[in-house]
C-alpha cells in the first residue's frame, strides 16, 4: 500500500532500491501446535514430502532451462549434488535459506523497497522468497511507477541487481540508470590487470584488445554469446599471469555485453560516482529506521502472503512518520493533507 498526498509535494521521479532488509523470520521458542510429540512427527513428514516436491520442481526447472538452451537436458553431478542438499523450513515452508552479510545461513525473506530521492518517502515494496536482488530490479521499478501513477526518470540500485539482462531490460525505459557494478575495482587495478574488464572492445572491428595491446579475433559465434581468442600469446610474457588454460587467452562476450560496459563507463565517471553516492544517504537510512528506530527486526508471522502484509504495515509506519514531521517542519495542517 502506498500513501500519495498531492497536496505535499512529496515525490519526485527519482528513486533507489534496496534488497539488503532480509532476516531470520523464526522465532527462537517452540511455535504453538508443535509441543506435542505426534503433531511435530506429523509437521516433519509433511516437510520431508514439501521438500521432495521442491527438489523434483528445481530438477525439472534446471533440466527445462537447459534444453531451452540447446544444451542436453541431464543434471550435471554438481547440480545434482547441490539441489540434494536443498532444505526446508519447518515451521515456514516459504521461507528460503539465504546467506546474511556476517556469513551465516538462516532461513529469511527478501525485502524490497524503492524510496523517493528527496523525501526517503517508501514508493513501493515487495517481499520475496528468492535469496538475491536480480529478478526484482524491473518489477520494482513498475511497481513503483503503478503506485505514483506516473514515470520514474532516475534509478539508483546496488550491485545486487546487476546482471546483463537487467541492464538491457531497463535499457527499452525512458529511464537514466545507475547499477553498481561488482567488478568496477578490478579496472585499471594492477592485481586483476588480465581480467576481463581491462580487455578494451572494439566495436568497429569486433575484437578485443588485451593489456598488452595484442588483438583478439571473433573465432565463434553462437548467437547469444560470441568467442574471441589471440593468436599472439605464444610469445608473450605475460601468458602465464593471463592464460589459465589451453594455448591462447579467449573472451566470451554476451549479447547484452554493451550493456554492461556503458553502465561501467557511466558509475566509474565522476558524476556517475556523485550521484550513485546519493543512494547512501537516501534508501538505506530508511532501511535502518525501519529496524533500528522503530524496532521491525524480525517477521511475525509466517508464510509469505502474510509478510508482504506485515511489512506493508512496516512501510506504512515509516511513511507516517515522515508525513507527520513534513507537516510538522512546514507548518502543514495534517487533517487537511489526508482530506
Amino acid at each position: 500500500m502506498l500513501f500519495l498526498f498531492p497536496s505535499i509535494p512529496y515525490f519526485s521521479a527519482s528513486l533507489c532500491l534496496c534488497g539488503k532488509f532480509s532476516y531470520s523470520q523464526t522465532p527462537p521458542e517452540i511455535p504453538i501446535g508443535l509441543e506435542k510429540l505426534e503433531t511435530r512427527k506429523a509437521k516433519i513428514e509433511k516437510a520431508l514430502e514439501e521438500l521432495r516436491v521442491e527438489k523434483a520442481r528445481l530438477k525439472k526447472e534446471v533440466i527445462g532451462k537447459k534444453s531451452k538452451d540447446g544444451k542436453e537436458g541431464v543434471l550435471s553431478k554438481k547440480e545434482e549434488e547441490k539441489i540434494e542438499k536443498s532444505k526446508i523450513n519447518l515451521t515456514d515452508f516459504d521461507a528460503k535459506y539465504m546467506k546474511e552479510r556476517e556469513g551465516c545461513i538462516k532461513t529469511n525473506y527478501n525485502a524490497q523497497g524503492s524510496v523517493d530521492e528527496k523525501s526517503q518517502f517508501i514508493l513501493a515494496n515487495d517481499v520475496t522468497d528468492e535469496c538475491n536482488d536480480k529478478k526484482q530490479l524491473i518489477s520494482m521499478v513498475e511497481l513503483t511507477e503503478a503506485n505514483i501513477d506516473g514515470k520514474v526518470n532516475q534509478v539508483k540500485a546496488d550491485s545486487g541487481y546487476h546482471s546483463a539482462d537487467n541492464l538491457a531490460k531497463i535499457s527499452e525505459k525512458e529511464v537514466e540508470v545507475y547499477i553498481d557494478d561488482p567488478n568496477k575495482q578490478r579496472v585499471d587495478n594492477e592485481n586483476y590487470k588480465y581480467d576481463k574488464v581491462n580487455f578494451k572492445y572494439d566495436f568497429a572491428s569486433d575484437s578485443y584488445i588485451c593489456p598488452e595491446g595484442s588483438k583478439l579475433n571473433m573465432v565463434s559465434d553462437k548467437g547469444d554469446e560470441k568467442v574471441y581468442s589471440c593468436n599472439a600469446c605464444g610469445d608473450c610474457i605475460s601468458k602465464e599471469s593471463c592464460v589459465k588454460s589451453g594455448k591462447s587467452r579467449s573472451i566470451i562476450r554476451g549479447k547484452n555485453e554493451a550493456f554492461v560496459e556503458s553502465n561501467r563507463e557511466k558509475v566509474l565517471s565522476a558524476e556517475g560516482k556523485k550521484e550513485y553516492q546519493k543512494r547512501m544517504h537516501t534508501v538505506e537510512p530508511v532501511f535502518g529506521n525501519i529496524k533500528y528506530n522503530l524496532g521491525f527486526r524480525q517477521f511475525l508471522l509466517r508464510g509469505l502472503d502474510k509478510v508482504k502484509g506485515e511489512f506493508n504495515l512496516m512501510c506504512i509506519a515509516h511513511n507516517l512518520r515522515k508525513i507527520v514531521s513534513y507537516c510538522i517542519a512546514n507548518e502543514v495542517n495534517l487533517k487537511a493533507c489526508l482530506t
